[in-house]
């Protein structure tokens, strides 16, 4: 084989593994305002933009796949931790008689696949207060709807976390050693690819109780809104034309 057709064979393979890389990389994150405190930390199977001025995340991504839900692995384990690649990251005790649960982003039924991965979606960087019946509510709905799409579709984009607002007289916070923010609101958005085109939706709930069952159309929000309501800018390297369809507009009969 001569030089010349070494060289352009190993830099076509070398731009298919970049744009494989890339393709990976644009579905999985988001990005927050220069202004807001952000400590991104890559795990095993999610990502985290941890906000150390409210002790909660920005954001929390994962890509949640049909064979990761079909595999049952382990059992949930409930064994809430600081987080390693935290520093002066909250302890459970700190949400301890506070009223709030230790609301997941990434869900633990979504890491039963493996028992480190089941691990670290217990890391307190992963949690914000959650009153229980929203918790435990229409956002545990939307994790049951998320797999059963992952199931579906075979791969499902998920971003979610906390809607942050400008400091308030109304802001609630617990914690003992550590100021730890209430949201007053969550959102949830998702992009599932189907027959080779993009679709994407956002879910927002305002932090109430929100029994389990309930109709979640009139949550739905196109992931522009959510973008303009959080300040997020969410899957930013998928190309221009695709990210504009995509977050523009949502159908429901696809999430219901």
């Amino acid at each position: 084989m001569s030089k010349q057709r070494f060289l352009f064979i190993f830099f076509g393979l070398l731009a298919n593994l970049t744009l494989l890389a890339q393709d990976n990389d644009r579905l999985s994150f988001a990005q927050t305002a220069d202004s807001v405190k952000a400590l991104q930390i890559s795990h095993t199977a999610y990502t985290v933009s941890w906000n150390s001025d409210l002790n909660i995340p920005n954001w929390v991504s994962h890509c949640l796949t049909r064979d990761e839900v079909k595999k049952k692995a382990v059992s949930r384990k409930n064994t809430f931790r600081t987080d390693p690649d935290v520093r002066n990251c909250p302890t459970t005790k700190e949400y301890t008689n506070s009223g709030y649960d230790r609301g997941h982003m990434a869900p633990s039924a979504d890491m039963l696949w493996d028992e480190n991965v089941q691990k670290e979606c217990f890391y307190m960087s992963n949690m914000c207060p959650q009153i229980h019946n929203l918790n435990d509510g229409c956002w545990g709905d939307l994790e049951n709807r998320a797999r059963k799409l992952a199931k579906q579709y075979d791969s499902l984009y998920i971003c979610a976390g906390p809607v942050v607002f400008k400091p308030s007289c109304v802001d609630r916070y617990i914690g003992n050693n550590y100021k730890i923010l209430v949201p007053r609101a969550f959102f949830k958005v998702f992009i599932v690819k189907i027959d080779g085109s993009w679709h994407g939706i956002g879910f927002v709930f305002t932090h109430e109780e929100r029994p389990y069952g309930v109709d979640l159309k009139g949550y739905c929000y196109t992931i522009d809104e959510v973008e303009r309501l959080t300040g997020i800018d969410f899957f930013y390297n998928l190309p221009d034309d695709i990210e504009s369809k995509v977050e523009s507009s949502f159908n429901y009969d696809i999430w219901k």
